[in-house]
């Protein structure tokens, strides 16, 4: 499996405003007014324009590590790891896409932001520590000098 250059493509901004009656305008489209379910299939497209497909599974659990998502919550047999959130983020990053090699400067540019980019250390302390609490160095796959991957038992 090759590297994706870029799993997270800039942010997309959609700015609506909703005036009385149930009309929404969408800026930065060709036809404005259009209505709600006009919106949601263009997200719908443009979601899936960048390989986003549907939502994330909320809970990710093997019988020993056990991550929910949407409650930010991480338990290692039964018993609760505490995160911190870049740790937490960076987990969720590799969780929610199980197997796929993400890169250095994308995770770098996700979890620091921009400037961050040639900072490598950053991330190999990050995932040393994220590892040390999870107990087990196997989730986490580092492609020396590439990025990393989530491996699901």
């Amino acid at each position: 499996m090759s590297p994706d250059p870029d799993p997270f493509p800039p942010p997309l901004r959609i700015v609506v405003t909703v005036p009385p009656g149930q009309t929404v305008t969408v800026t930065g489209t060709p036809r404005a007014p259009c209505d709600i379910a006009e919106v949601a299939a263009r997200v719908r497209a443009c979601l899936d324009d960048i390989g986003i497909e549907g939502e994330a599974a909320a809970v990710y659990d093997d019988g020993v590590l056990s991550i929910d998502f949407s409650r930010h919550q991480v338990r290692r047999q039964g018993q609760p790891v505490s995160l911190t959130r870049k740790e937490f983020s960076l987990l969720a990053l590799l969780a929610q896409q199980p197997g796929r090699l993400l890169t250095q400067s994308c995770l770098l540019r996700t979890l620091w932001g921009p400037t961050h980019e040639g900072d490598a250390h950053y991330l190999r302390i990050l995932v040393g520590k994220l590892r040390q609490k999870l107990g087990d160095p196997r989730y986490i796959l580092t492609e020396p000098g590439v990025g990393l991957r989530f491996l699901p038992r």
